[in-house]
């Protein structure tokens, strides 16, 4: 791949004060689809249906009404933190909002989930996907003609004199997969003016309970290859509802459905909480 298609660090332009906010990154243009890996099955104009790869063959496209019900979406501003090949990016934006796109950057430390010697493999397998799955997100971006920006930062570091205030902060299926998911929703939830978004995979067994719980997910003692290196936790909605409170957030909506992994539907939740 040419380094000069895109800036070799593939980080964000220019350097951070306190005085400004972190510069949005450099678009990526003219890249061809071997040099992308999708996270999300997508239909872009002149291209196709492309469908994701590998592990990630998520096709949100039927649940879309569902995956964005009672979502503030038309002439506000989005903060999306996690948002992998850029499906719900586009979604929003074709809907009237102005989205910004927050993605964990090229240095990132991944939250690996410490099985004997997979944080060591699977640490710099994630860094070596990193191009391809960023890549893709940048390929929905020109072939969709968003207007969307990317600024490169862990989640663990978004906070408002960084990325700004927006509208709403949205959070899709990415909680799961890291080790400290309150310190990622304080962070979203301090640079949200109205409304926080959560996409998570639903868990019908802790919502049976009338308590807010948290499960550790992986498996004791896997066989070895077997390690589910990057499913950290399940939650219940009241887990979520309970410190949004904390956090002064008053109104919640809420609703169940199914998303498609594959063929493999997976029941899913959208919880829509606001300030007022």
């Amino acid at each position: 791949m040419s380094k000069e298609r895109f800036p070799s660090d593939y980080g964000h332009q220019g350097t951070f004060d306190y005085a400004h906010y972190i510069d949005s990154a450099a678009p990526r243009r003219g890249l061809f689809r071997e040099e992308c890996q999708f996270y999300h099955t997508i239909d872009l104009p002149k291209v196709g249906l492309i469908t994701g790869d590998g592990g990630g063959k998520w096709d949100l496209r039927p649940h879309i009404s569902d995956l964005l019900k009672n979502v503030p979406l038309d002439g506000k501003s989005i903060l999306e933190v996690g948002p992998g090949s850029g499906f719900l990016t586009r979604e929003m934006e074709q809907r009237g909002a102005n989205v910004t796109s927050v993605e964990a950057p090229f240095e990132h430390h991944w939250d690996i989930i410490p099985f004997p010697g997979c944080r060591e493999r699977w640490g710099r397998a994630a860094q070596e996907a990193w191009t391809l799955c960023t890549n893709s997100w940048w390929f929905t971006h020109e072939h969709a003609q968003l207007v969307a920006k990317m600024i490169y930062l862990s989640a663990n570091d978004v906070r408002p004199e960084k990325v700004g205030k927006h509208d709403v902060s949205l959070m899709s299926n990415m909680l799961l997969h890291n080790r400290d998911p309150l310190r990622i929703i304080t962070n979203c939830a301090d640079c949200a003016e109205e409304t926080v978004v959560i996409i998570e995979q639903f868990n019908h067994d802790l919502e049976q309970i009338d308590q807010p719980l948290c499960r550790l997910d992986p498996i004791v003692n896997p066989k070895p290859g077997e390690e589910n290196w990057n499913v950290w936790w399940r939650f219940n909605k009241k887990f979520f509802v309970n410190f949004l409170r904390i956090m002064g957030f008053v109104r919640f909506e809420s609703h169940d459905y199914n998303v498609n992994w594959g063929e493999v539907p997976i029941p899913t939740f959208t919880l829509v909480a606001h300030r007022s």
